[in-house]
């Protein structure tokens, strides 16, 4: 089986499997509109952008090499309500120390309802100060590589925290935030969850499945940020892989929490609600 960053099912420490994403930062939009129509394999995770991408009428094949996090999508199908993992947890405990930073609920909920990207910058600038980039530059420095495994850690780009806030601005300035769930439950608030869809939820590390699977059994793939963390040459034998599944014209989307190689990655990552992606390639692989 490849090992990835990913393959324990867990953020830090050693033990069992746990779940690790109650819910995903991934803009399903972005995915709808660069891949084609079909039979689509994608990451369960917490199985958003799986049931995004069945609603939008693809025949979708969630793969997940964590136990925990095919049980929890398989609940989710079946009725179960969504639930915090270690993710969620570590985010809550962040967005806990808002208010005093002066980011109180009430400010934040007044700024998620503007809805003109110039005002939203200049309102940014007001609500960010000097006390809340101090705290983002602990929470997503010292903290983090304590919180996270190495492998996921290292992953990051230097100085990750001036990193993200700088995504942040940048996607206050293109997106609507009364129109973006998604930045929404980033800062704590209340935000609908992705209603679930019929969808294949399969147990098995994503490479050697694509591998077992025979040639023109799919026509695109949601990758996610499976590659970061990974081991040298995962993402060139991962895309191999994809090709000899691919049907004509398949696509591939991979996301990345690291610095992009490619402006056309970066201008992408920029049309994602998540706000937090720091590059998003599309692959042809068919």
């Amino acid at each position: 089986m490849a090992i990835t960053a990913w393959s324990a099912g867990r953020l830090a420490g050693s033990g069992a499997p746990r779940l690790l994403f109650g819910r995903m930062y991934e803009d399903p939009e972005v995915e709808a509109r660069c891949l084609p129509p079909g039979r689509v394999l994608t990451i369960a995770s917490a199985g958003d952008m799986s049931f995004a991408l069945a609603a939008s009428g693809r025949e979708v094949v969630a793969v997940d090499v964590n136990p925990a996090q095919v049980e929890y999508v398989r609940g989710r199908m079946a009725g179960s309500p969504s639930r915090a993992g270690q993710a969620d947890r570590y985010l809550a405990l962040a967005t806990s120390a808002l208010p005093a930073m002066g980011l109180t609920r009430r400010r934040l909920q007044r700024f998620f309802e503007l809805d003109d990207p110039a005002i939203q910058v200049d309102a940014w600038h007001k609500l960010a100060g000097r006390r809340f980039r101090a705290a983002m530059a602990f929470a997503f420095g010292p903290a983090l590589r304590l919180a996270y495994r190495g492998d996921l850690a290292h992953a990051l780009p230097p100085r990750f925290a001036a990193e993200l806030s700088s995504r942040l601005e940048r996607g206050f300035g293109i997106h609507a935030n009364r129109r973006n769930p998604l930045a929404r439950a980033l800062f704590g608030l209340p935000a609908t969850p992705t209603p679930a869809q019929e969808i294949e939820v399969v147990e098995a590390e994503v490479l050697d499945y694509i591998r077992r699977q025979p040639a023109q059994s799919f026509d695109a793939f949601a990758f996610s940020n499976i590659a970061d963390g990974a081991p040298a040459g995962f993402r060139d034998e991962l895309m191999a892989a994809a090709r000899g599944a691919s049907r004509t014209g398949a696509i591939a989307v991979l996301r990345s929490l690291a610095l992009p190689h490619r402006s056309a990655d970066a201008d992408r990552a920029a049309t994602d609600r998540g706000l937090i992606w720091g590059g998003i390639e599309v692959v042809a692989v068919g």
